[in-house]
């Protein structure tokens, strides 16, 4: 009778940690996205561009269509390695959650360990390959 409780406990335990990672989750990426969306609505016309205009000097930024497609793609992968930097981070809490509440469990260790050592691996490939592509599109291509 007293084994029943204590498995009716862990269960609603574990369901509450996946409750509160799941909202830990979304509320990143929401947080993430929400400043790329809106990054252009914050750009505050301080006068400078209407001064530079009646002085007949350039402003730089004409807002015209100067964005092309490298730009755009710039932004967008940007975007997305903010992103993965935010799921490694959730990742790497969730397994330091596992482990800290395994209470000796060692198949629970051993998943929270495999969980953290396969985010920073998938990570350092993932900045791994950008910083190559990088490279070359900076110093072999030239773009």
């Amino acid at each position: 009778m007293v084994q029943n409780h204590i498995h009716i406990m862990t269960i609603s335990k574990i369901n509450y940690a996946k409750i509160a990672f799941s909202v830990f989750a979304i509320a990143a990426v929401i947080f993430c996205f929400g400043f790329v969306i809106t990054e252009p609505a914050l750009a505050v016309n301080t006068g400078l561009e209407t001064t530079a205009q009646q002085a007949g000097l350039s402003s730089g930024d004409s807002g015209e269509g100067d964005e092309n497609i490298a730009v755009i793609a710039g932004t967008i992968i940007n975007s997305l390695l903010g992103l993965i930097g935010i799921v490694f981070l959730a990742l790497v809490i969730y397994g330091g959650f596992l482990w800290m509440t395994a209470r000796g469990n060692a198949d629970q260790v051993k998943k929270a360990q495999t969980m953290m050592v396969q985010a920073t691996i998938g990570t350092i490939i993932i900045f791994a390959a950008y910083s190559i592509v990088d490279f070359l599109f900076n110093n072999v291509i030239g773009i």
